[in-house]
C-alpha cells in the first residue's frame, strides 16, 4: 500500500504569471509588478505570504513559462526574482522553469537595435531556466535539458517555444523537432529505471477539444509523437506539466499501452479570464506496483486566488478541485463499494476513507465526479469542509 504521507517528490507548480512592469503591457493580466501601486492585489505576492503563513513546503518549484506578459522584459526580471522568493518560502531545493512564448521577444517588440528573442532570458539573474549553468547551456543548445534529483526522479525541461522568432507562423503554436525527440529518447534510455519521469513544457502536447469553439492549432507540433516515444523509451507512465492554455486541466493522454502520460495543464497564476480561476498546485508523486495503478501516481492539492479572498483551497470556477489526483486505473464503482462497506449504516471521517481506500486520492477530476455519483446511487453523501476538502462520508 502507498504511503501517501511520504511522497517520492513534492512539486509546487505555477505557470503563466504574465507579469508586467510596464503599464502598456498589462492587457488581460492581474500580475502588476510596476511598483507604482502597492495596494493592488497581486497573486504572486499573496502566494508568497500564504505559503509562509501556512507553512507549505515543496521539494521543487516548477514554472511552465509565460513569466511575463508580451515580452515585458523588466516584468520578466522582477517576476523571476519573486519566483525565487517563493521557492525560498517553500524551502524548495531547486527551481526549474521553461520558456513561454510571451517570455521571448519573438515579435521584436524591444526598442533595442540588436534584436535577440531569447537574449534577455539568457541574462536573467538567477540563471534561467535552471540554477545550473551547464544544464542551461544544454537547454538552449538542444531545446531540452534533464535534471535528476537525488532520489532518482527525472525532470525534463523542454523548450516548446524554441522556433518562435523563426518563420512568422511559428508564433501560432509550439514545436518539438524530430531531432530533439530522438536525442531526448536516446538520453532517456539510460534513465529507464528512474523512480519517476516528469516533462515540463509551456505548450500543451496534444490538441484540446472544445477550445473557445474552434479547432486547436496552438499545441506542440509533433507533440503526440513525443508523448508516444517518451513512454516507450522509459517503459513507464509520465507526468507532463504544461501551461499556455490558462484553464487548469488534468487528463491522461492517448497510449497504446497502460503506460499512459498524464497531462497536467497548470492554468495561470496571473492571466485574467472571466469565469476561470487563477490557481496554484502542489503535486505529491509516488511509485506504485498496484495492479490497478499506473507506474507513477499522484495526489494534487489546489488553491484558487481572487483579489478579495486571496488564496483559498475552495474549488474555483473552471479549474481543478481542491483535491484530485492521477494514476488509478480501476473502476470508481469498486472504490464506492469499499467506501460503502466502511460506512455501513453510519458515517466515517474522510481521513479514515483515505487510510482504508487510498486510491480516492488518485482520481482524475472527472473520475472524482463519477465516484460522487456512484456513492449517491448507494445513498451515500460526501460532506465538505470550508476549505473545499471532504470532511466525512455517510448516509
Amino acid at each position: 500500500m502507498i504511503d501517501l504521507e511520504a511522497p517520492l517528490v513534492r512539486l509546487a507548480v505555477i505557470s503563466d504569471l504574465h507579469a508586467f512592469a510596464s503599464p502598456e503591457k498589462s492587457k488581460d493580466s492581474v500580475m502588476d509588478l510596476t511598483g507604482s501601486n502597492n495596494n493592488v492585489a497581486n497573486p504572486l505576492i499573496d502566494l508568497i505570504d500564504a505559503v509562509t503563513e501556512r507553512g507549505l513546503t515543496a521539494d521543487v518549484l516548477v514554472c511552465a513559462g509565460d513569466i511575463c506578459n508580451q515580452a515585458d522584459l523588466p516584468g520578466l526580471q522582477r517576476a523571476w526574482e519573486k519566483i525565487h522568493v517563493l521557492s525560498h518560502a517553500l524551502r524548495a531545493s531547486q527551481t526549474i522553469s521553461t520558456c513561454g512564448n510571451h517570455d521571448l521577444d519573438s515579435r521584436y517588440l524591444s526598442k533595442e537595435s540588436d534584436p535577440d528573442p531569447k537574449g534577455f532570458l539568457l541574462s536573467l539573474n538567477p540563471p534561467f531556466p535552471f540554477e545550473d549553468e551547464p544544464l542551461n547551456d544544454r537547454y538552449w543548445a538542444r531545446n531540452y535539458a534533464m535534471a535528476t534529483l537525488s532520489n532518482g526522479v527525472v525532470i525534463v525541461s523542454l523548450n516548446s517555444s524554441a522556433f518562435h522568432g523563426g518563420k512568422p507562423e511559428e508564433i501560432d503554436h509550439g514545436r518539438v523537432s524530430r531531432r530533439t525527440i530522438d536525442a531526448l529518447c536516446a538520453e532517456l534510455r539510460g534513465k529507464r529505471t528512474a523512480s519517476a519521469h516528469i516533462l515540463l513544457c509551456h505548450h500543451h502536447p496534444a490538441p484540446q477539444s472544445g477550445w473557445q469553439g474552434r479547432a486547436d492549432i496552438e499545441y506542440i507540433a509533433n507533440g503526440p509523437v513525443l508523448l508516444d516515444k517518451l513512454t516507450k523509451a522509459t517503459d513507464s507512465s509520465w507526468l507532463v506539466i504544461h501551461g499556455h492554455r490558462h484553464v487548469p486541466r488534468l487528463i491522461h493522454g492517448a497510449s497504446p499501452s497502460n503506460r499512459v502520460p498524464f497531462i497536467f495543464g497548470a492554468g495561470s497564476l496571473g492571466a485574467r479570464i472571466p469565469g476561470v480561476a487563477n490557481q496554484f498546485h502542489m503535486v505529491d508523486i509516488h511509485q506504485s506496483a498496484a495492479s490497478d495503478h499506473t507506474s507513477i501516481v499522484g495526489a494534487v492539492r489546489t488553491w484558487s486566488w481572487t483579489d478579495s479572498a486571496k488564496w483559498t483551497s475552495s474549488t474555483g470556477p473552471a479549474g481543478l478541485p481542491a483535491a484530485c489526483g492521477f494514476g488509478y486505473q480501476g473502476q470508481t464503482k469498486a472504490l464506492a463499494s469499499q467506501i460503502d462497506a466502511l460506512v455501513g449504516q453510519s458515517f466515517a471521517p474522510w481521513t479514515q476513507v483515505r487510510s482504508s481506500v487510498p486510491s480516492v486520492d488518485l482520481l482524475l477530476p472527472d473520475s472524482l465526479s463519477q465516484l460522487v455519483r456512484d456513492l449517491e446511487s448507494l445513498g451515500i453523501q460526501i460532506n465538505y469542509a470550508k476549505d473545499g476538502q471532504p470532511s466525512q462520508v455517510g448516509r
